[in-house]
């Protein structure tokens, strides 16, 4: 099998038109940044909600550092979800427990009423 060997000029060649499309595919990235920037209106954004851009900032920073798949990161989920849990579960508990309460008052009733 033979290769042909390429020349200065086609390895010249070849860069040049490597070179033309980092520099079209960078001016689409910018194009595409913008449009993205206007329609999101990140200043507009950020000005009213500083809290909360921080925030934004915070998270994706630290999801992009890695730290997604960390032992901090999963004790925190154990934690809200407890947090969040607990009361909707006391809510049902006590619903539960309601409902419950109330059917055995409404049978001891109707049981008294039939003893009379």
């Amino acid at each position: 099998m033979a290769h042909e060997s390429a020349t200065p000029n086609d390895v010249l060649r070849q860069a040049q038109t490597v070179g033309r499309e980092v520099v079209a595919l960078r001016e689409t990235v910018r194009g595409a940044a913008r449009t993205m920037s206007h329609r999101i209106d990140v200043r507009g954004t950020v000005s009213a909600h500083p809290y909360r851009a921080v925030g934004i900032a915070i998270g994706v920073g630290y999801v992009l550092g890695g730290g997604l798949f960390s032992r901090l990161t999963s004790q925190l989920l154990r934690l809200s979800v407890r947090v969040a849990v607990a009361p909707a579960m006391r809510n049902e508990l006590a619903s539960l427990f309601r409902s419950s309460h109330e059917d055995v008052f409404a049978n001891v009733q109707a049981d008294e009423r039939s003893v009379q």
